[in-house]
């Protein structure tokens, strides 16, 4: 699969997620907006990174709805981060650092 970009049909992901046990993304869809994000592991430096600016703005993430789930992932994985739409398609895809404040402009225009 190559990368996603907005506009893609999202694929089926199943996982597991602190605030809502096993889920599938296709469960949600036409209930809620989701936003997803890949790390590699949590020794990975630019993954840490990523990890600070979250725990930084844990409280303005949570009035936002979101729940923090397990760090975990692969390190040959390229960090990504992703909002898919209720109607499962890919509304922003970011491959890389995190841009948070790109995110919750996205997030916060529906």
């Amino acid at each position: 699969m190559g990368k996603l970009k907005v506009g893609d049909e999202a694929p089926e992901i199943v996982g597991r997620s602190l605030n809502m046990g096993e889920f599938r993304l296709s469960d949600l869809r036409g209930r809620e907006r989701v936003y997803l994000v890949f790390s590699r592991y949590f020794g990975c430096p630019i993954c840490q990174l990523d990890f600070k600016e979250l725990l930084e703005r844990a409280e303005e993430a949570r009035r936002q709805g979101f729940e923090h789930g397990p760090y975990e992932g692969n390190e040959r994985q390229s960090p990504a981060d992703f909002i898919v739409s209720k109607e499962g398609k890919i509304e922003y895809a970011n491959y890389g650092l995190l841009d948070l404040d790109k995110m919750m402009k996205i997030w916060t225009k529906e």
